[in-house]
């Protein structure tokens, strides 16, 4: 919910797999559509309150997922941080992404990356190639918007990200595949470990000074400044200080960069 509009966005947030049929070190080859993750159905749930951060912890045998929200008078607190460890050496021919679902209405399954960080490119859902063919590469932001709302999906690492239906995102977290794709590395993809994954996800209004500029060329878009300043705080921690003395109010908590 965006406090000072009252508006609502329905987001919701899973863990499926693609099962590989032709997948390698160099190709994506799923067997058909992601379904569900063959993870326990009782997660050990944790849930942290404090002077600085709030968290939820999910806690299951695949992926470790917590999600963090900021008590800080910065941009920090203008988005949800989500951190993923991801174990996949029980599994085997799996292919693990995230996935969010919203009730955004972006046409067509169109949506946005960056071009190696820099320029914001559009990129679309073609209904008539295969899954793999609508993969982009993910190297620090991305989001969908409609005329209400724009969902953005930070990272601090490089990944694959889609649209595969209307008001959805996926981004591919890990694979661990058994078979040699015949592109050089002579081997599957078998040297997995606890793999680390971090996000912000950033929902934002149109301002009325947006609304009142001519729209940007449609195959070019840009983040918003807040979505600039979290994907540097992915890459460089912002410190947190609580300082209390007779000036300083504890509960008084700034994100300093």
């Amino acid at each position: 919910t965006t406090k000072p509009v009252v508006k609502t966005t329905k987001t919701e947030l899973d863990f499926r797999m693609y099962r590989s049929r032709m997948s390698g070190a160099y190709l994506f080859g799923p067997a058909g559509p992601a379904v569900d993750t063959e993870m326990n159905l009782k997660p050990l749930v944790r849930c942290i309150h404090g002077p600085l951060v709030s968290e939820v912890h999910v806690m299951q045998a695949l992926v470790n997922h917590t999600v963090r929200i900021y008590n800080a008078s910065s941009h920090l607190n203008s988005g949800l941080e989500v951190i993923n460890i991801v174990d996949m050496r029980d599994m085997d021919e799996k292919e693990l992404i995230m996935h969010i679902d919203t009730d955004i209405e972006n046409a067509n399954g169109t949506f946005y990356t960056d071009q190696n960080g820099l320029q914001t490119m559009q990129r679309r859902r073609f209904q008539h190639v295969p899954t793999e063919a609508n993969y982009y590469p993910f190297t620090t932001h991305s989001f969908m918007q409609d005329t209400n709302t724009r969902l953005s999906l930070l990272a601090a690492q490089p990944l694959g990200i889609s649209s595969q239906a209307t008001g959805s995102l996926e981004v591919m977290l890990d694979r661990r595949l058994l078979y040699d794709d015949r592109r050089g590395l002579s081997e599957g993809v078998m040297d997995n470990r606890p793999t680390p994954s971090r996000f912000f996800l950033l929902v934002e209004r149109p301002t009325a000074e947006s609304l009142s500029k001519p729209p940007p060329h449609p195959l070019l878009s840009h983040p918003s400044l807040n979505a600039e300043l979290l994907v540097e705080d992915l890459r460089y921690y912002s410190p947190l200080y609580a300082v209390s003395n007779s000036d300083i109010d504890i509960t008084e908590v700034s994100g300093l960069t």
